[in-house]
């Protein structure tokens, strides 16, 4: 079961992730081209007719094709905001692990203190004993 398990796994990551394949919605329903009874060229999710779609191998003629020259400069704005915010995550990351640091430093310098008022005072017997 296991094995048949990782062969289906190993069928659907060269279908779906190296390949360039999209996903259809037609009505309800939803399917991933190529279909089973299409040639593996068939990509792309065409429109036939007005919400009626297809696999084909045209990448031009599918629904997600973008000319290049049709990009926005929104888009290129937009991935450096991204990035700047990828950024922005890293610097509040080390902030708070310096912070940590610094209230472990404090913690184990508290303990030291502790440690040296309690070794010079005498304990409860001690006192008694001299009394």
């Amino acid at each position: 079961m296991t094995i048949t398990r990782n062969r289906y796994k190993e069928f659907l990551k060269k279908i779906l992730i190296e390949s360039k394949s999209e996903s259809c919605e037609e009505g309800k329903v939803r399917f991933i081209c190529p279909r089973q009874n299409e040639p593996r060229e068939y990509l792309y999710c065409c429109t036939v007719a007005e919400n009626q779609y297809t696999c084909c191998a045209d990448e031009t003629k599918s629904r997600y094709f973008k000319n290049s020259s049709e990009t926005v400069p929104e888009d290129v704005e937009q991935n450096k905001t991204s990035i700047t915010g990828a950024l922005w995550q890293a610097v509040i990351i080390l902030y708070i692990f310096i912070v940590f640091l610094i209230m472990l430093a404090d913690f184990f310098s508290h303990m030291r203190l502790k440690n040296k008022k309690s070794a010079h005072k005498p304990s409860p017997r001690q006192m008694s004993a001299e009394s």
